[in-house]
Parts: C-alpha cells; sequence; structure tokens
C-alpha cells in the first residue's frame, strides 16, 4: 500500500512540474509531446523500481528513446519510412535493455527477432544496403531464427 501511495505522489508531483513547464516555459510548447514522453517515462521507470516489474521498464526505456527522438526536428528531417524504422529499432533496444535488467529467456528472443528483423531495414532506410541486399539479410535473418526455433523445440534453451 505503502508503494501505491508512493507512486501516486510521484505522479502528482510530474503531472505538476509538466503543467508548470507547459505553463511558463515558452520552448516547451514546440516539444511538447516529446517532453510528455519523458515524462511518462520517468514515472514508468520509478514504477519500474517499486515493483520490479520488467514491462513498466521496457515501456519506460521505450519511451525516453522516443523521447529523445522526437525532441529533435526529426518530424521534418526524416522520411515516415525512416522514422519507422527507427522506432523498430528503438523496441529492439529497450528490449535488450529489458533483458539486461531482468535475464529473461523471452526479452532476450524478443529482441533477438525484432534486431534480426529490423536492423536491415534500417540499414535500407537510411541507403546504407540496396532492396537485394536488404531481402537477403531478412532472408538469412528468418533462416537463423528458425534455426533457433527449431533448437528450442528439442532441448530446452
Amino acid at each position: 500500500m505503502k508503494k501505491e501511495r508512493n507512486l501516486l505522489i510521484t505522479l502528482i508531483i510530474l503531472f505538476a512540474i509538466y503543467v508548470g513547464l507547459f505553463s511558463f516555459v515558452a520552448g516547451f510548447r514546440q516539444n511538447w509531446f516529446a517532453f510528455f514522453l519523458y515524462f511518462v517515462s520517468v514515472y514508468m521507470l520509478i514504477k519500474a523500481y517499486f515493483f520490479r516489474s520488467d514491462s513498466s521498464l521496457f515501456f519506460s526505456v521505450l519511451a525516453l528513446l522516443s523521447s529523445l527522438v522526437f525532441t529533435s526536428n526529426s518530424l521534418q528531417t526524416y522520411s515516415l519510412f525512416q522514422l519507422s524504422s527507427i522506432l523498430n529499432m528503438l523496441v529492439a533496444m529497450s528490449f535488450f535493455v529489458d533483458f539486461l535488467f531482468f535475464q529473461s529467456k523471452f526479452t532476450f528472443y524478443s529482441f533477438l527477432t525484432n534486431f534480426l528483423l529490423s536492423f536491415p531495414v534500417f540499414l535500407f532506410a537510411f541507403s546504407c544496403i540496396n532492396l537485394i541486399l536488404m531481402i537477403l539479410f531478412l532472408c538469412g535473418a528468418l533462416a537463423i531464427l528458425f534455426f533457433v526455433l527449431l533448437l528450442s523445440r528439442y532441448e530446452k534453451i
């Protein structure tokens, strides 16, 4: 009961800070969404600390990294395809941070799947590789994931 009360007090304090910044700081209004994601990230991080929740840590890291992406003028400089590939990589990195703290096999396999499938698309979005190489990398990643799935079926991983 004490943890829920402390979490509610933290939420009220963060909301008051957010409303105060929105009211009095002029530059805050231009990046209000990025700062909102940042405050949500801080709240979820505190919640993950209080309750040892891996999903709260995952969403905290995802919101923090997304706030860093949206703080810059990324909506004007990047295309929609590039932004979606960046967000896919952020999901993979969030799974990796979650794995580092909680050592769960599920989060490691989720990180591996997301990273192997989104990294070639990320490279293609920023013109580092061409379409044929991206398709080859994706086929190789799917083959690796298929063999890992076969191995995990016959053996306790």
